[in-house]
């Protein structure tokens, strides 16, 4: 039998589950296996990758602003089999720039290795993320301070998949 003082507990959790007032956990799997075997495909892909077709385009991005500059970026495809295995944006800018390294399994998407660089050799990069997905999910993110990824985390995981979609659609080779 339930005690009178517990009963308003009761109703207090009960009114938190069936209203929703409890925020709904957002779609991240911190699974340790799996960030491991996508780690380990990502080791493999950079050890091969003189193995792979590699093909090269310079893609001149417009700008939305009108008196803007446009930039151009190297995006090189590797692919096995008429399959990408990695796509790597790299813009340049004097002296600085962005790298985007995305590697696919089974034509999905599965790890994006992203990092701003300095220095007009390279040797000082800043800003690294690293970003594992899922089933078209963003699983896990190392990078940024934890209470602003929570914040935007359901943008970024939209803006990386596009940044997917983007690079796929610009090969113009394929294969």
């Amino acid at each position: 039998m339930i005690k009178f003082k517990k009963m308003p507990l009761i109703y207090f959790i009960y009114i938190l589950i069936f209203t929703n007032i409890i925020p709904e956990e957002k779609t991240k799997i911190f699974d340790p296996k799996i960030i491991t075997e996508i780690r380990n495909e990502y080791n493999f892909v950079q050890k091969n990758l003189n193995k792979y077709k590699q093909t090269k385009i310079r893609y001149k991005h417009n700008s939305e602003k009108e008196n803007q500059d446009f930039f151009e970026e190297d995006i090189y495809y590797y692919t096995y089999k008429n399959q990408i295995i990695q796509i790597t944006g790299d813009l340049v800018g004097d002296c600085a720039g962005l790298v985007n390294e995305l590697t696919y399994k089974n034509q999905k998407l599965i790890f994006i290795y992203s990092y701003n660089w300095v220095s007009c050799k390279r040797e000082i990069k800043t800003d690294e993320d690293r970003y594992y997905f899922k089933n078209e999910k963003l699983i896990h993110w190392i990078g940024k301070d934890e209470d602003e990824k929570n914040n935007i985390w359901n943008k970024k995981e939209k803006e990386l998949l596009e940044l997917s979609r983007f690079y796929k659609k610009t090969n113009r080779f394929k294969n």
